[in-house]
């Protein structure tokens, strides 16, 4: 890990990468609005700008971030190219916000292929195994509440270590502050993971006796964050809405949740080799590069505490987890798995009086193919439905589907207009039929409906009795 020029096999790393994660970005190309997009779009289209913000902060959620980049979407302003834009430009962010936290963990000196492949990789895995990645990745309202809140969360960290470990701990504090400000608003698991990581960085500085101010700085400002969505009228609505368990049921449906989500992620996706290689590339450098992170039973410690924490607040709620915040959760899995490892070899190595091992060169080439295998060949990659959906034709028969439907809503002269059913639908972009099927119908499912058609100017938007 030591700097070096750029070498052959940085670049086959990098290479590999981006097979791995162009289909998800070229998938945004063929992407659509659904569900709850355009129910706030209408609600910004009905009371304006301004009027929607504050109807959700004090009738149904706090989210004050996530509300406010909800209500001024592209959709608002007509743009479908602008809401593909947002997507893109959410997975190239978070690909550099990756980047950046990398940049601030790692060992000096780490040259700059080895920083960009280890975040690259962190991307790639997690858009690899979330659940749902259309709830993650392929909304409005994905990437506005949880896709945003991910984002800033790794900018805060990267932020603050970058002024610890760089120097301008002042600035740097106050980039962070601001962060963990706007991202509290995003959702409350972002919200929860910001106090949780400074409250747990502000017990490390004062335990090992090294300045503190700044995580201290960086907390209040995710506590005022907190306050302000917690407060919120709207935030009171929802919970006296909300079907809670108990605390005991929550305790355990988050544990089996953890257990069953966590177990899957690890044995069927490629972060258990991929960890293997960090820990052999942390050790081999140790004595050569300068890094001073906290002991490894703390990261394993902190990284199993925020895991099954994550949990907790959707059980005790509502009694279940959803698949976008299930996504949010991998992130956590995933960033603590590699950085642990990555701990663990270094703290190993510099206990040794004998060289750390080197890891041969056929044992790597396995680590490096089983890295590729699980993050092709599982059935439930991302990735493999991405290049199926995309090579197969599904995603553009999709987008051309969509696109005649809207044009048939456009001549529709009557303020009920039936549309063809969609089929064929791609496993990566579809998630909702807007069109009301009557044999479905429910009051639930009209709220979202109503909503749809009234974007397109009806009443109602109806498919055709199903022929099955």
């Amino acid at each position: 890990m030591a700097r070096a020029a750029f070498r052959r096999s940085d670049a086959l790393r990098l290479a590999a990468l981006a097979v791995a994660l162009a289909p998800l970005l070229v998938l945004t190309r063929y992407s659509h609005p659904t569900n709850d997009d355009y129910v706030l779009t209408m609600s910004a289209l009905d009371r304006g700008i301004l009027g929607c913000i504050e109807a959700w902060y004090t009738t149904w959620v706090g989210r004050f971030t996530a509300t406010a980049a909800q209500c001024a979407n592209p959709l608002v302003f007509g743009s479908l190219a602008g809401l593909r834009a947002l997507e893109l430009c959410f997975l190239l962010a978070l690909a550099a916000a990756a980047y950046a936290l990398v940049t601030a963990l790692a060992p000096r000196p780490t040259s700059w292929p080895a920083r960009l492949a280890v975040a690259l990789f962190l991307v790639a895995a997690h858009l690899q195994q979330v659940p749902s990645i259309v709830e993650y990745a392929y909304t409005m309202t994905a990437v506005t509440v949880y896709g945003l809140g991910d984002l800033l969360l790794v900018l805060a960290v990267a932020s603050w270590v970058h002024g610890e470990r760089g120097g301008g701990r002042g600035l740097w504090a106050a980039v962070a502050a601001l962060l963990a400000l706007v991202g509290a608003g995003t959702n409350e698991l972002t919200m929860l993971l910001l106090a949780g990581f400074f409250a747990l960085a502000l017990f490390e500085r004062l335990l090992r006796r090294r300045p503190a101010w700044s995580a201290a700085v960086v907390l209040a400002a995710a506590a005022i964050g907190a306050a302000a969505v917690l407060l919120a009228p709207g935030t009171a609505e929802r919970l006296r809405s909300a079907a809670g368990t108990g605390l005991a049921a929550a305790l355990s449906g988050s544990l089996g949740a953890a257990l069953a989500h966590g177990g899957g992620w690890l044995a069927r996706g490629p972060l258990l080799p991929a960890a293997a290689l960090l820990f052999f590339a942390a050790g081999a450098t140790a004595r050569s590069t300068a890094w001073d992170p906290p002991h490894p039973a703390a990261t394993g410690l902190a990284t199993l505490a925020a895991f099954f924490a994550s949990f907790l607040p959707s059980f005790y709620g509502t009694g279940s987890i959803e698949p976008r915040t299930a996504a949010c959760i991998h992130l956590v899995l995933a960033g603590g798995v590699l950085y642990h490892a990555a701990v663990l070899g270094r703290l190993l190595a510099l206990r040794r009086e004998a060289p750390f091992p080197v890891l041969p060169g056929a044992a790597r080439a396995v680590l490096y193919a089983a890295v590729a295998v699980l993050t092709a060949a599982p059935a439930s990659s991302n990735v493999r439905q991405g290049y199926a959906d995309l090579l197969g034709g599904r995603a553009g028969r999709f987008d051309d589907s969509l696109t005649r439907r809207y044009q048939r809503l456009e001549a529709c002269a009557t303020p009920i207009c039936v549309v063809p059913r969609l089929t064929d639908r791609p496993r990566t972009l579809f998630w909702f039929e807007d069109a009301v099927d009557l044999a479905e119908d429910s009051d639930w499912y009209r709220g979202y409906k109503t909503a749809y058609a009234r974007y397109f100017g009806k009443r109602a938007v109806l498919l055709p009795p199903s022929t099955d």
